[in-house]
């Protein structure tokens, strides 16, 4: 199973700056890009040098049933077509 984490919070709690710093450790330490899940539609504007740069690859999800997206994605897949949302036209493919 992959390694996975989360940051919830309220909205202006500086969650997306924190996997900015998250992010670039790991991949100064391990040289792993960090995968990044966006859930409510907010983005990831604080991570825009880090997405430019491969440091993250970023990925929005949509609400309507995010279960099995969370279950296959903490399994170690990852959309083959990062730009898809639709559920039922995604690939999923295992990563590292």
């Amino acid at each position: 199973m992959a390694r996975s984490g989360i940051i919830y919070g309220d909205s202006g709690s500086y969650k997306t700056t924190a996997v900015k710093h998250f992010a670039r450790y790991i991949y100064e330490t391990t040289g792993k890009r960090t995968k990044l899940l966006s859930m409510d539609g907010g983005g990831w504007e604080p991570c825009a040098p880090e997405v430019t740069a491969g440091v993250i690859d970023p990925y929005r999800c949509t609400m309507v049933n995010p279960l099995p997206m969370l279950r296959k994605l903490s399994q170690g897949y990852w959309p083959e077509d990062p730009t898809q949302t639709a559920a039922e036209k995604l690939n999923m493919i295992p990563i590292n």
